[in-house]
């Protein structure tokens, strides 16, 4: 199986498998997720939706979490905040 990736600004979402690449290598073969108007709407809706359930993450993570759902690809992290927000697919064991 082959993998995907795909950059939201200078953070780079990988799916799965998760292949072992370095952060120069990505940034000459993954195209990167528009953040256009659609984007911004569902980071507002979805930090107005966490922020009432009574959780704060920064606004990067909303931002990352949105590109990760357009692009359909798990966050690769050990950042908890972004299991607050609804519809991310994390993966947190790294080695």
């Amino acid at each position: 199986m082959r993998s995907r990736g795909t950059t939201c600004g200078p953070v780079k979402i990988v799916s799965r498998p998760w292949p072992l690449y370095t952060s120069t290598f990505f940034g000459y073969i993954i195209p990167e997720v528009p953040c256009d108007a659609k984007l911004w709407q569902l980071v507002s809706k979805t930090s107005w939706e966490v922020a009432r359930a009574g959780f704060s993450p920064p606004l990067t993570d909303f931002v990352i979490a949105a590109c990760a759902q357009r692009a359909r690809v798990t966050i690769v992290t050990y950042d908890k905040h972004f299991g607050q927000i609804p519809g991310t697919v994390l993966r947190t064991d790294i080695p």
